[in-house]
């Protein structure tokens, strides 16, 4: 399966923390190789605050900051493992770098945004069918 990380992050030195803890979690098993890790090119993002409470112009002041881009691209036949330890690093130690997955298994691509792991909303009609199912399979077994 291959897998597709795309990181994005404010701070370069996080970024490239992560970068060396995941190489190295890669070569500590034999089934994982990475093809390429690709740097892209740097965002800037430039905008501006009037320190004055009226329409000054000219008290104002600027402010400015960098968004990084990595992608990674490697093969694996773990993906369940990769995705738990992704979402391990995210959470405890990365707080501030933004994952996005994507997985290719034979020509189909799922799409995975790590920033935003939400449960399916579920509603009654739902929970209705699937006690109505439940019964029938207890019923036939039974």
């Amino acid at each position: 399966m291959v897998i597709k990380l795309d990181l994005k992050s404010k701070n370069l030195k996080s970024l490239k923390r992560f970068l060396f803890i995941f190489e190295k979690f890669c070569a500590s098993y034999d089934n994982q190789s990475i093809k390429a890790i690709s740097n892209k090119n740097i965002k800037k993002v430039l905008f501006s605050v009037l320190k004055s409470p009226h329409v000054n112009k000219r008290a104002q002041e600027q402010f400015e900051f960098k968004l990084y881009n990595t992608k990674i691209i490697f093969y694996s036949l773990k993906y369940l493992k990769i995705l738990l330890f992704l979402k391990f690093l995210s959470k405890n130690f990365f707080s501030d770098i933004r994952f996005k997955v994507s997985f290719t298994l034979k020509n189909k691509s799922i799409l995975l945004n790590m920033s935003k792991f939400y449960f399916k909303k579920i509603n009654f009609s739902y929970l209705i069918n699937t006690d109505i199912n439940g019964e029938n399979l207890f019923k036939i077994k039974f």
